[in-house]
């Protein structure tokens, strides 16, 4: 079985995390537009991983760095990941994104989401195997 495949190399658009969605979408457009039956995003490319990066690099600022981090964090499913599935369904095709999670309670989790070509969210794995971020 033969099908195109897609590595999107995007990054975040530092302080908007909706136009680093819009980004990804369009790019997923333009995979479906060539019949891409999977596509495959980076690690945290949804909010981005710049406010992790930053509060560890920053003690100092640790704890506003994590809140903002927190504040893009999403729950799967969510306004995100129903976004990316809509497009999924749209052009058939299997979609693998890295996404900031939000888990139970105060955990963050770097994870990764399968979305199937009906739309439907196969499943989701954290990149981690600490169980999610302590914050």
């Amino acid at each position: 079985m033969k099908f195109k495949a897609a590595a999107v190399q995007t990054g975040p658009i530092e302080g908007d995390p909706d136009g680093t969605l819009q980004r990804s979408l369009d790019w997923l457009g333009k995979a479906g537009a060539q019949d891409v039956k999977l596509a495959v995003f980076p690690e945290l490319c949804y909010p981005g991983y710049n406010p992790l990066l930053a509060a560890k690099a920053q003690p100092e600022r640790y704890e506003e760095l994590i809140e903002i981090l927190k504040s893009l964090a999403e729950t799967i499913p969510g306004p995100a990941t129903d976004r990316l599935a809509e497009k999924a369904k749209k052009f058939g095709m299997h979609i693998v994104f890295g996404i900031m999670e939000q888990g139970e309670g105060d955990k963050l989790h770097n994870s990764s989401v399968l979305i199937d070509a009906k739309g439907e969210i196969l499943t989701v794995n954290m990149v981690s195997n600490k169980g999610g971020y302590n914050v």
